[in-house]
């Protein structure tokens, strides 16, 4: 068993606490302790990090690392071995980053969160839903600059491994999300929001409150938590009113919604970093055109140059949910860190930028910790084990150069994450360079 000793460090516990000049235990997989304790066996490996911060590793609540399973149709010349090998290296990313633990909310096939649980693969712990239930018609089906799962000449594609994910009706409804639980799903995704590329069809949304109830009644049942794509007044509704745990987006909430969301402490997941992602990156004409259907933006106010006109794009949709953001934290939603890129769209941390939205949303950067790491936890039902630094829980944990209470977009330069450290084993950084040479595995002695 494996020992490690974090001297001097600011650790930052998850839960709210600060925690100055002390030394972190970990034994094995797990915290042992945090202490001013200063004398420890010759069997410790010490790292001596005095003004460090410790934090926990943070958890991406929603996220797309195999987006290609979702939009298939438009994105069938991919060889599959290459389509996986490409999902392992972006899960080996996030993990690289940062990220100790996600929920993949679509397009990601649960023998990787296996493969990861066994230690074949180096990536975030998983819960995945497998792939999202929906009706016909959705936005899923054709995404602007992503790709869709419908084609008008080969109909629905879909990897193997996964379910078709059509449903409509009642028992149509009850028997698909029992059909994604044969499937794997660890949690239950569903799209209630009608296709945002068909201009003629309402932006509303594409199940009754009836149908979303059969839904959520059978994943409770199997103890699965239920999270629901939104985005109108009325797919909001009627996804509260349907009990869902989490809301994905929740564009266009009244003031109804956010009073109900405070007083049970639903779950949101904003995605400022979706909206970074679509301003910045997003290569479609088509996406442009539909901000100017919506009045997001006028053809008389575009700037000259391209790069100006996305960041007109990026203020005008972050203001509004900046201000959501702001009126479910005063209410008492549970705000958590789910970027909605990770991986499958883009590299890197798009946890960071998330965090730093909800800084000028107008939490604390304490709050933006705790909402990407214990109460993110919370939700995923691992805060028995991950999610805050404490004794007896597993060592998911990032060693910072520099304070990210002083500057919470810190992580953004992935050299001043000196350790990521997941289930007590070092993953990357330059502390890790101090380790002692350990030879490599005989791959004929591994258990498979």
């Amino acid at each position: 068993m494996k020992k490690y000793v974090f001297k001097g460090a600011n650790i930052i516990d998850g839960k709210g606490g600060l925690h100055q000049g002390f030394n972190l235990v970990v034994e094995g997989r797990k915290i042992k302790d945090l202490t001013k304790e200063d004398n420890f066996g010759e069997d410790y490996f010490i790292f001596n990090v005095p003004g460090k911060t410790i934090m926990p590793g943070l958890i991406d609540v929603h996220t797309h690392f195999a987006v290609i399973g979702t939009v298939l149709a438009t994105k069938n010349t991919e060889y599959l071995g290459r389509v996986y090998a490409t999902t392992v290296r972006k899960l080996q990313e996030a993990l690289q980053f940062g990220c100790t633990a996600v929920a993949d909310c679509g397009g990601l096939e649960v023998g990787f969160s296996q493969a990861q649980a066994d230690g074949i693969i180096e990536a975030p712990r998983i819960k995945t839903c497998v792939t999202q239930i929906r009706t016909y018609g959705t936005v899923i089906d054709n995404m602007p600059g992503v790709g869709g799962a419908f084609s008008p000449i080969t109909g629905y594609s879909g990897l193997p491994g996964f379910p078709e994910p059509y449903a409509t009706g009642v028992e149509e409804c009850r028997k698909k999300t029992r059909e994604m639980i044969m499937y794997g799903a660890q949690l239950i995704k569903v799209i209630n929001h009608n296709c945002i590329n068909y201009p003629w069809l309402s932006n509303n949304a594409s199940y009754n409150t009836d149908e979303m109830k059969a839904i959520t009644e059978v994943a409770h049942q199997a103890g699965l938590k239920v999270t629901c794509h939104t985005n109108g007044l009325e797919s909001n509704k009627v996804a509260l009113a349907a009990g869902v745990d989490c809301i994905d987006h929740g564009i266009n909430l009244d003031e109804e919604c956010i009073e109900t969301m405070g007083k049970r402490g639903t779950y949101i997941t904003l995605s400022f970093g979706n909206l970074y992602w679509h301003a910045f990156y997003n290569q479609s004409k088509e996406f442009r055109a539909i901000q100017l259907k919506k009045g997001l933006i006028r053809e008389d106010e575009l700037p000259d140059n391209d790069q100006a006109i996305r960041q007109l794009i990026y203020d005008r949709r972050t203001q509004s949910q900046r201000e959501l953001a702001r009126k479910l934290h005063q209410a008492g939603a549970r705000i958590i860190n789910g970027p909605d890129i990770n991986g499958g769209m883009a590299g890197g941390n798009g946890m960071v930028t998330e965090m730093k939205e909800f800084v000028k949303s107008g939490m604390t950067p304490m709050e933006a910790i705790m909402a990407s790491t214990s109460i993110c936890a919370q939700y995923l039902d691992w805060d028995s084990i991950i999610g805050s630094i404490e004794a007896g829980k597993e060592a998911d944990i990032l060693v910072i150069d520099g304070d990210p209470l002083e500057d919470i977009g810190i992580m953004e330069d992935r050299a001043n994450l000196l350790l990521v450290m997941q289930a007590g084993k070092p993953v990357s950084g330059i502390l890790t360079r101090q380790l002692p040479y350990e030879k490599p595995r005989n791959l004929m002695d591994w258990e498979w």
